[in-house]
């Protein structure tokens, strides 16, 4: 699935896709920090740390639209979206379900939003492809362990 995104112009033209629809353009420090995230799913990088000052979109592209790109480009991938309370996890894995119901056909996947585990650990934005786990820093993960 990663070469037909990537033949499709890889996360840069995801993230210019989803942002369109909302009447923005990624600024080129977007651009720098979707190449290293696109390094991310490629492979090239398997650690990423982001340091940008607030409100540099940080979360938009880290932690909203990366998440369906790369759950998208690899099928079978499992990804922890943390954060320092569960309700902010929460928050973006509901995010991440939104932007895979607004660009599903663009990343091809479809959204399994009436799939009763999503609603019930508001967890994987699609059924049968990877999973995200949202919990806060004192939280427990999906099968019992602690962050």
């Amino acid at each position: 699935m990663i070469q037909k995104l990537m033949a499709a112009g890889g996360f840069l033209e995801f993230a210019r896709r989803a942002m369109a629809a909302k009447g923005q353009v990624p600024a080129r420090h977007h651009e720098m920090l979707i190449g290293s995230l696109q390094d991310v799913a490629d492979g090239a990088v398997d650690r990423l740390m982001v340091q940008m000052p607030p409100g540099s979109a940080k979360s938009t592209y880290g932690s909203v639209l990366f998440p369906a790109y790369f759950l998208a480009a690899r099928p079978r991938a499992q990804v922890i979206a943390a954060a320092h309370t569960a309700s902010l996890a929460n928050y973006f894995g509901r995010r991440v379900r939104a932007a895979v119901e607004e660009n599903g056909s663009w990343l091809g996947v479809a959204s399994a939003r009436t799939a009763r585990t999503a609603r019930r650990h508001r967890a994987s934005p699609w059924t049968g492809r990877g999973n995200t786990s949202p919990p806060g820093c004192a939280g427990r993960l999906p099968d019992g362990g602690r962050i």
